[in-house]
């Protein structure tokens, strides 16, 4: 099998996250366009290994966003007017493979992180290992990563990256640089450009080489009006001349859901088919299956496929894999999800096809507390009678409202958290008692509860959860005391909402479910 022919199948197989394809996505993935959710640890890793580039990275997370699991994630965004944000402070995490490990995390007023320092436990003392610090312009672009190594005692140069951003805040070149001999060398650079609606059209990756900047690979995208990726094309720098080198086509339904998707691979003379993909949705536009082909010469033929099953909140619950074996499909792997109140992953339990029936593997389990904040993780593998902690697992840690996540490897992580107000320069410390909201879901009509110490103006609104302030509940006066408001939900659609409790500069946020 090709290099290039291993490539589009890998992308067949990824279809379903089993942890060994997360780790290894996370591991081939280096500069990204979009926040970096990889450990601290991952990032310098890759960052200090030689060139920093990813060959058709605008395509791979294209297409990694349209995972089930990814646009559940992307969908709980929120932004509420002077709602409490939480910002990750420490995290621990052991591992079967290495010592303990902490990431620390320090930011700006403005909630900007501006260092992550790892450290390892040896002997029961913690021991620096490297750190990152960043710098950032006025709107919150990142300007500068430089990353250290500890070295006898002191921290030492490792890497460089900069960057330079449009008006918009898009990305316009990210240079990577290494130390070397007391000075910062140039070593690889991206370049960037997009339409209209801040899409890449063209991402040209350089080395540096004898003092000057030479091409090596470029990427080049079209999208149709709604943003959709129609064509991704990749091409490499052979001498002097661009050689044409893989080739993406997608096509989608009038709502921009993902139907087909071929991949091919410059010939002699032409483009040659390699894999062929096949999606179906629900009525929710959820997506239901995905079918892997790949071309034999003059047919498709069957090579895996996905079925996918949904609750009540469009979250995903099920991934069940199957692979097409002599003449018939043969399930292989399968995913099942539980989720906290704000979405989160709760647990995540992996099986295995083995003789006619499904045997665990794997099982990842979270804890959180009311703000949707993960306070800890394990990563457990089956010994054939009992769950064990015997391997290292991929663990994902959401947080502020699982809006947002980072990643860790080991069997055990626990985070700790720092919160601040939005727009207010200070940390707040949040104390409503006997905050309810009940039923929950709501099918009509729901109760909203709460206490206040020392009364004062209070606003109560909700919001939906993309940030859209749609109800005011109540602004004005209260005495101390319970307070409860009836709140009707029939006229909403069903789905996820959040209420924000305004009190004397205390913020409280609840998550509400509609579910008429």
């Amino acid at each position: 099998m090709t290099a290039k022919y291993a490539q589009f199948i890998k992308g067949l197989k990824t279809q379903h996250f089993f942890a060994i394809g997360i780790i290894s996505y996370l591991l081939i993935n280096t500069f990204s366009l979009s926040a970096q959710n990889k450990s601290l640890e991952d990032r310098f890793m890759i960052e200090t290994q030689g060139s920093f580039s990813n060959y058709m990275q605008i395509h791979d997370e294209y297409k990694q966003s349209l995972d089930p699991i990814n646009l559940q994630k992307k969908s709980s965004q929120n932004n509420l007017k002077n709602d409490l944000t939480f910002l990750l402070d420490t995290v621990y995490v052991n591992s079967i493979s290495t010592t303990p490990k902490r990431y620390s995390y320090t930011y700006s007023e403005e909630g900007y992180r501006l260092s992550s320092l790892l450290e390892k436990n040896e002997n029961n003392t913690w021991e620096f290992v490297n750190v990152e610090t960043c710098s950032y312009d006025s709107d919150g672009n990142k300007l500068a990563s430089i990353w250290r190594i500890w070295d006898n005692g002191s921290f030492v140069n490792a890497t460089k990256n900069t960057f330079t951003y449009t008006d918009n805040g898009n990305v316009v070149t990210a240079i990577h640089e290494v130390w070397e001999n007391g000075a910062w060398v140039s070593n690889s650079k991206s370049n960037y450009s997009y339409n209209t609606a801040g899409n890449v059209v063209s991402h040209l990756f350089e080395l540096w080489e004898n003092n000057t900047w030479k091409n090596n690979f470029k990427e080049l995208y079209i999208y149709d009006d709604n943003s959709n990726m129609l064509f991704a094309y990749g091409d490499v720098w052979a001498d002097t001349v661009w050689n044409n080198d893989l080739k993406y086509s997608y096509t989608y339904d009038a709502i921009g859901n993902m139907l087909t998707g071929i991949s091919q691979t410059w010939g002699i003379i032409d483009w040659d088919n390699i894999a062929h993909e096949t999606y179906t949705y629900d009525d929710a536009n959820n997506r239901l299956s995905y079918l892997g082909e790949v071309w034999n010469d003059t047919v498709w033929l069957y090579n895996n496929k996905n079925e996918y099953s949904y609750n009540s909140l469009d979250y995903l619950m099920t991934n069940v894999a199957q692979e097409w074996l002599s003449g018939t499909w043969e399930f292989t792997q399968k995913e099942s999800y539980t989720y906290s109140v704000f979405g989160g992953v709760e647990s995540l339990l992996m099986e295995a096809w083995e003789d006619f029936n499904w045997v665990n593997f794997s099982l990842s389990q979270y804890n959180y507390d009311e703000y949707g904040n993960s306070l800890s993780g394990q990563y457990l593998s089956w010994d054939g009678s009992v769950w064990t902690q015997n391997m290292d697992g991929l663990l994902e840690l959401n947080y502020n409202y699982c809006t947002e996540v980072e990643y860790f490897i080991g069997y055990f992580m626990e985070g700790v958290y720092s919160s601040m107000l939005v727009g207010v320069d200070q940390y707040v410390n949040m104390d409503f008692a006997d905050v309810s909201f009940g039923p929950n879901p709501s099918k009509g009509l729901s109760t909203l509860s709460f206490s206040s110490d020392a009364g004062g103006f209070v606003d109560i609104s909700m919001y939906s959860s993309s940030g859209i302030n749609i109800v005011s509940i109540y602004q004005g006066e209260i005495i101390a005391g319970k307070h409860n408001f009836t709140i009707s939900t029939s006229n909403l659609p069903n789905g996820l909402y959040f209420i924000n409790i305004i009190n004397n500069n205390n913020t409280k946020t609840i998550k509400v479910i509609v579910a008429n």
